[in-house]
């Protein structure tokens, strides 16, 4: 599997097939996820360099180094990187099967302009994941996660 040029690499090796884990890459600065809600697994992340910070449900939550932050099934979530410091974080998703999503929406993140949100909501809802792009100018106006282009909202 090749590695998604957005954000995340391949699940490393010797790991159980039931555990799907993903990295963040380096260049994850001024970066955010849009609001979702996975409707088939929950997620654990654990912010491995600078902070994170995620939104779960209406709690607002600043992960410094080493937190461990758990998404469940079934309840809204967001996170971002505000600073122009890479952030790290692991993500594991159980049971595996959902790292299939991020080989087929990779594609829909293109270097000569705006990602495919027709194909990237398409494949998300295939994997039972629900799209809350409605609420992205909440997420920078009441929160001050970047908005595209890496902006923040004062």
């Amino acid at each position: 599997m090749e590695s998604c040029s957005s954000c995340l690499e391949v699940t490393p090796a010797g790991l159980s097939p039931s555990w799907n884990t993903r990295w963040c890459r380096a260049h994850w600065a001024h970066r955010y996820t849009p609001t979702a809600t996975r409707t088939n697994s929950p997620t654990s992340l654990k912010a491995r360099s600078h902070s994170v910070t995620f939104l779960v449900g209406e709690e607002l939550i600043r992960a410094s180094v080493g937190s461990y932050v758990f998404k469940p099934r079934g309840i809204p979530h967001a996170f971002w990187n505000a600073s122009d410091q890479p952030a790290r974080i692991l993500e594991v998703i159980v049971p595996a099967g959902f790292e299939k999503y991020f080989e087929e929406v990779t594609p829909a993140f293109r270097s000569d302009g705006p990602p495919d949100i027709n194909h990237i909501l398409q494949t998300a809802a295939r994997y039972g994941l629900q799209m809350h792009l409605d609420r992205l100018d909440e997420l920078a106006q009441k929160y001050g996660a970047p908005m595209p282009g890496g902006q923040t909202q004062s």
